[in-house]
């Protein structure tokens, strides 16, 4: 009797009800909701998470990227030119070892070789230019004006050639002519060959100079349109550009 007006009292709380209090109930599980799916195309593709300033940004890398990708596919033809041009040098100076010259087989041979090397410089520097590679412009344009100094030692090679042809020739034409005409055609030989000789090399190294010059002075000009894409477009925008045209 006294614990059950302790228990109406709130003083005392039966032993058998304690035992037999309800546990709080366990929170019910809760399904995973599926995770959102992007939108799709018609085929499938999700759209662009770009809004219409990143839009924007890509147009204008697309413009300021036009001019860097006409001059790396300049320099790609090139160096193509220059590594088909270094094969037939060799096919060449092996003739000329195969026919005794070893001279001019050897000297030719080198030239193939630095030719060649130049061909690939000029075709792996044109590829980081079009990734926007500020030092590309710098070297395409060493490369173009060691081509032009391979191209000098290659006349004067030719010229020292020349007039050791052209003095033999000399010689064996005057062979058997009376005095006065072997006389005639040696002073005529000695005057016309070096205008000869040294017309057609100077000639060659003239073009040389207007072509590698301008070349390199074109690829020098290069340099401030890469430098004005990096400041003037964010720089995720030039990682994605130089990515794309990274070869």
């Amino acid at each position: 009797m006294d614990i059950y007006f302790e228990k109406i009292a709130g003083v005392a709380e039966p032993r058998e009800i304690s035992m037999n209090r309800q546990q709080p109930p366990e929170p019910r599980a809760v399904p995973d909701r599926p995770a959102s799916q992007p939108a799709l195309d018609d085929d499938g593709f999700p759209l662009s998470p770009m809004d219409d300033q990143d839009n924007l940004w890509f147009v204008q890398a697309a413009r300021m990227h036009r001019p860097l990708a006409r001059a790396a596919g300049l320099a790609r033809s090139s160096g193509s030119m220059m590594i088909v041009s270094a094969v037939l040098s060799v096919i060449v100076g092996g003739l000329a070892l195969a026919s005794g010259d070893m001279q001019s087989g050897s000297i030719t041979l080198g030239a193939s070789l630095l030719l060649f090397i130049l061909g690939l410089v000029e075709r792996s520097a044109g590829s980081d230019l079009a990734a926007l590679n500020p030092h590309a412009p710098r070297r395409l344009a060493l490369n173009q004006l060691v081509l032009f100094l391979v191209v000098v030692g290659c006349c004067f090679v030719g010229i020292q050639d020349a007039d050791m042809a052209m003095a033999a020739a000399g010689s064996a034409d005057t062979n058997g002519l009376p005095p006065g005409m072997a006389n005639q055609v040696g002073e005529q030989v000695e005057v016309l060959a070096p205008m000869l000789i040294y017309g057609i090399y100077g000639l060659m190294i003239a073009i040389s100079l207007v072509i590698q010059g301008g070349m390199a002075l074109y690829y020098l000009s290069r340099k401030k349109a890469v430098l004005v894409f990096h400041n003037e477009l964010p720089p995720w925008v030039a990682d994605v550009v130089a990515t794309l045209n990274r070869r």
